[in-house]
């Protein structure tokens, strides 16, 4: 979701915690929603759950995105549990995908770090090595899912 022109989810970065209400997946209810995914699936084809708009891409889709580059510089520790707690989010809703929606071959996630041309970032701040990407990666891995 990209909020409008001019809007924001976020209104300072260093009060995010007070700014965002994370939805409560436990009001969802996965399992009959997987019930009626089930009877659409082939099962002669690969089952793909396209996990979208990664940890970064949500940050900057709530604020400005030279507000959300700046957080790396000014912000680092509470960027990462920023990061941490929208994957955390992912993971719980990934979890409940796989648990309730039938065969899961494969997981797509993605998160983009700069253009064709060159990452945002250097790498020593870019990210790319967050843990909260790790603990993406590790369930489906752990499940038995191609990544």
């Amino acid at each position: 979701m990209i909020t409008k022109p001019d809007t924001r989810a976020i209104l300072d970065f260093s009060c995010w915690k007070e700014d965002l209400n994370w939805p409560d997946l436990s009001l969802v209810d996965f399992k009959t929603d997987g019930q009626k995914i089930q009877k659409m699936l082939d099962s002669e084809r690969p089952h793909v759950y396209e996990c979208v708009e990664g940890i970064f891409e949500r940050l900057h889709e709530m604020l400005p995105f030279e507000e959300s580059r700046m957080a790396f510089y000014e912000e680092p520790e509470l960027l990462e549990e920023f990061f941490q707690k929208m994957a955390d989010y992912k993971i719980e809703s990934t979890q409940k995908i796989i648990d309730y929606y039938g065969r899961i071959d494969g997981v797509l996630y993605h998160d983009d770090w700069g253009t064709q041309r060159s990452v945002f970032f250097q790498r020593d701040v870019s990210g790319t090595d967050h843990a909260s990407h790790q603990t993406i990666y590790g369930l489906s891995k752990e499940k038995g899912c191609l990544y």
